[in-house]
């Protein structure tokens, strides 16, 4: 398990929530991120508080530290970007650590209040946010919603929820472009994908859904069985994949 913070996005950390949380606040967060075992009983100040409680989650370097680093660093950018002056965060530290979480990989959006990883070259927020809207435009709601928890929870950290999501979106979304394309709605995912599989499909796009499909179905939200690794290959596939052929629908 590697934790999701090297040492300067936890500096960023530590003095963007010293300086927008009170002492009181910074327990209260702590108890939303599962992070409240680590609130050490004694500290020389705010910020003392925080490297203690950093020091802990670093060194435990499991899935629920690593959960409750990304839901303190969520819930942190969530304040300070919705505290503004003239539409920009008033506080100067924003962006710090807006770019020292970058540098590890993580983005957050404003819009959906998400962190989520950061793929080279790609806006994942814009990503997920797009195939979310494209879903709830065609009234594809169970699918945007499994979607949208699966975003939520590769957010928070919980890998295995994401995947369990992500099956559950695929289970909902494939049949239903069938219906589209082919006029009549598949039993299930696999079905789905052999009706697609005549004159829609690409070359080898077949055998590629299959295998993400296979994938899907392996390994869902059982603790300790996936990785935030796994997680983000099964979310980006999944995302790229889905928007790849709706856009087919509307040429």
């Amino acid at each position: 398990m590697t934790f999701p913070f090297r040492s300067p996005s936890i500096a960023a950390l530590v003095e963007a929530i010293d300086a927008a949380f009170t002492k009181s606040d910074i327990g209260t967060m702590l108890l939303k991120a599962d992070a409240d075992g680590c609130d050490p009983d004694r500290a020389d100040n705010k910020a003392h508080r925080l490297q203690l409680v950093f020091k802990k989650l670093r060194a435990a370097d499991d899935e629920a530290s690593t959960r409750a680093a990304l839901e303190i660093a969520r819930l942190t950018m969530f304040r300070m970007a919705n505290t503004t002056i003239g539409g920009e965060s008033r506080y100067p530290e924003f962006g710090p650590l807006r770019d020292a979480l970058a540098a590890d990989g993580w983005e957050y959006d404003k819009d959906s209040a998400r962190l989520t990883a950061i793929v080279p070259q790609v806006s994942a927020p814009e990503e997920l946010n797009g195939l979310e809207a494209e879903l709830e435009e065609r009234g594809w709601d169970t699918a945007a919603l499994h979607f949208r928890r699966a975003a939520d929870g590769f957010g928070a950290g919980d890998w295995e929820s994401a995947n369990s999501q992500l099956r559950s979106f695929l289970e909902d979304f494939l049949p239903l472009l069938a219906e589209v394309v082919r006029g009549k709605r598949p039993s299930n995912a696999g079905a789905a994908i052999q009706s697609l599989d005549s004159g829609f499909l690409l070359d080898g796009e077949r055998e590629f859904l299959k295998a993400l499909w296979a994938l899907c179905n392996e390994r869902g939200s059982h603790p300790g069985a996936s990785s935030q690794a796994e997680a983000t290959l099964r979310l980006m596939a999944v995302t790229a994949e889905a928007r790849f052929l709706l856009k087919r629908l509307t040429g």
